[in-house]
This record gives structure tokens, sequence and C-alpha cells, in this order.
């Protein structure tokens, strides 16, 4: 059961933060001074390479994954996907707070 409330954490918080993003995306009036070519870059063409990037990274970051080589009992276990619950609820907390203040 912890896996999958971890699991709607992580996905939960990564929503949060690409909507927050793609909500607050300003398109430059002037392309800044020593601007990279990625400002020239159509608007849907930067958000369409960063979700890319976001899943090539989850990919790999899939394939490269191994298990470590210690067991833990089944109490241990829940324990730290609990403590992980919670850092991520903290994290998902944090980020609200911070875009509350940051938009006043």
């Amino acid at each position: 059961m912890t896996d999958w409330l971890v699991i709607f954490a992580v996905v939960a918080l990564l929503l949060a933060v690409y909507t927050s993003w793609l909500t607050s995306y300003r398109t430059p009036k002037v392309t800044p001074v020593g601007a990279t070519l990625w400002f020239a870059l159509p608007v849907w063409a930067q958000i369409g390479v960063g979700f890319a990037i976001s899943g090539l990274g989850a990919y790999v970051g899939y394939l490269l994954w191994t298990p470590l080589p210690i067991t833990v009992t089944p109490g241990v276990s829940l324990l730290l996907r609990l403590v992980g619950l919670v850092l991520i609820g903290g994290g998902v907390s944090l980020w609200f707070w911070a875009r509350w203040a940051l938009v006043r």
C-alpha cells in the first residue's frame, strides 16, 4: 500500500511543478544579451524539449536502478517508506508555501 502512496505523491509533486512551470512561463519581449539559441525556439518547442528531457531522465533512472544489496525487515521497510512519504509531503508543503509567498 505504501508503494502506491509514494508513487502517487511523487506523481502529484511532478504535476504540481509542471503545472506551475507552464502557468508561470513568460515569453521574453527582448532576447537577453548573450542568450543562447534556446530563447530563439518557439514556446511550444521549449516546453516539448523540457518534457522530453524529464521523460528521458526518468527512463534512464529506471534502467540504471539496482536494488541495494541489503535486506530489511518488513517493519523497517514500512518505516522507511513512511519517512519518505513524510519528506515528500514536507517538500510539497514547502513548495506550496513558497509559491504563495512569492505571489504576494
